[in-house]
C-alpha cells in the first residue's frame, strides 16, 4: 500500500525532470514497503488508519524518501553533485525527520507512537521502549539497524 501518490512526490522535486508517472509510482511503492519493513516490527503493517496525522506523517516521509532516491538516480548517471545533496538531504529528511515534525527514525525506534496504526500483539505503548532496547543484534552490528547502514553512506 503507497503512502502518498505522485503529486506528493511531485510537490518536491522543484524544477527538476523526474520520470515518468508509471516509475514515480515504483519509487512510491518501494519506499512504502521499507517504511513498511522498519515499521513492521511495533506495528501491523501495512498501516490503514485514517488518523490525519499518521497519514500526515507516513505521506512525508513516504514523499521524501521516494523523491530522494530518485534525485539520486537521476543525479547519478549526470555526475551533478549539487542535485546528489538535495537527493541526500531528502532522505535525510525522511529518516531524520530534518525539517519536519517526525522522521522514520523516531517510528521504528518507538520514540513516537502513530495514533490510530494498530500495534502488533502484545505491544502497548508503555512497552515499546523495551523493545527497542532488548531486540537481539548480530555478531559486529552496532545499536544501528539494517536500515540505517544503507543510509549511512548519503550522510
Amino acid at each position: 500500500m503507497a503512502y502518498c501518490k505522485v503529486d506528493d512526490v511531485n510537490t518536491l522535486k522543484g524544477d527538476l525532470t523526474l520520470p515518468q508517472a508509471t516509475e514515480i509510482d515504483n519509487f512510491i511503492e518501494r519506499a512504502s514497503s521499507d517504511i513498511d519493513a522498519a515499521l513492521s516490527e511495533r506495528y501491523q503493517v501495512p498501516i490503514t488508519t485514517t488518523n490525519e496525522t499518521t497519514v500526515s506523517i507516513l505521506k512525508a516521509i513516504t514523499s521524501s524518501l521516494a523523491c530522494g532516491r530518485m534525485v539520486l538516480a537521476i543525479a547519478i548517471a549526470s555526475e551533478d553533485t549539487s542535485t546528489q545533496a538535495y537527493g541526500r538531504a531528502l532522505i535525510r529528511r525522511a529518516i531524520e525527520g530534518e525539517g519536519q515534525a517526525i522522521g522514520l527514525r523516531e517510528l521504528r525506534e518507538g520514540r513516537f507512537i502513530l495514533p490510530g496504526a494498530t500495534l502488533k500483539s502484545g505491544l502497548t505503548s508503555a512497552n515499546l521502549f523495551a523493545l527497542r532496547i532488548s531486540s537481539p543484534k548480530p555478531d559486529g552490528v552496532s545499536d544501528k539497524s539494517y536500515f540505517e547502514y544503507f543510509y549511512e553512506s548519503f550522510r
